[in-house]
């Protein structure tokens, strides 16, 4: 090992090198770079702070050298939506919810289901210029302190945007102004992308409602998502009265 440092080699802005490994006999280095996190990050388009990272991502850049040493940068970055120039705005629906049923269908297999309860509430929607892309549905729990995310989802055109942590941000704030100190939500349990999404929000696993998805609930038997039955309900919720991540 060495006390040979490449920092000075990448004057990049907002990052920092994390770590680095430098192997003098084999004339190679490990350097690996990551997102300073006193700052936020710019829009590659617009160089405007972008606020909503919706994920994290890892590339490698081989054939470098410098001094004579090969060299391996592992560069960790985030993928940022910006508001900005990708003019996503969320505002509450006004208009029938008929209109926005193909967007319902996404989130629910069941007919039955969503006829039972596509008009209570409210729905707040994620639009791009004069096009819907996504919504959400909210809904009080009467006599509780909880409010109940229906409904939700996004065109696949327009997923991995951060539209979805705008949506749940938006209704994890209207809940705290109401006084609800609890917001909820239920998905399938095979649906391991939709487990993922809201406890990375900083959802919680709260209880399991086993063989939700029946026949008689309008479900079609034998349905296999990510190669795993549909039968059990997964309800999970979010403790408003912590930071947690969907605010």
């Amino acid at each position: 090992m060495s006390d040979l440092s490449v920092s000075d080699y990448f004057p990049w802005k907002r990052v920092k090198v994390a770590s680095q490994a430098v192997h003098v006999e084999l004339r190679s280095a490990l350097v690996r770079i990551e997102p300073d996190q006193r700052y936020w990050p710019l829009c590659g388009e617009c160089g405007g702070p972008a606020r909503t990272v919706h994920s994290h991502s890892r590339r490698f850049i081989r054939d470098l050298s410098f001094a004579d040493f090969e060299m391996l940068l592992q560069v960790e970055h985030r993928k940022v939506w910006c508001d900005a120039c990708g003019g996503v705005r969320v505002e509450r629906h006004s208009g029938g919810r008929s209109e926005l049923r193909s967007l319902f269908e996404l989130a629910e297999d069941s007919t039955t289901e969503l006829d039972s309860y596509i008009e209570e509430g409210e729905v707040h929607v994620a639009v791009v210029g004069d096009r819907i892309v996504g919504h959400l549905q909210l809904v009080d729990t009467a006599g509780t302190l909880r409010s109940e995310i229906r409904n939700m989802a996004v065109e696949p055109g327009y997923r991995r945007r951060g539209i979805g942590n705008r949506l749940l941000g938006t209704a994890a704030e209207i809940a705290r102004a109401r006084g609800k100190t609890q917001l909820v939500v239920a998905t399938a349990a095979a649906d391991v992308d939709n487990l993922r999404f809201y406890q990375r929000a900083g959802f919680r696993l709260r209880s399991i409602e086993r063989d939700a998805f029946t026949p008689a609930a309008g479900y079609t038997p034998g349905t296999v998502i990510d190669g795993i039955d549909l039968r059990d309900r997964v309800w999970l919720d979010l403790d408003l009265r912590a930071s947690g991540r969907a605010a």
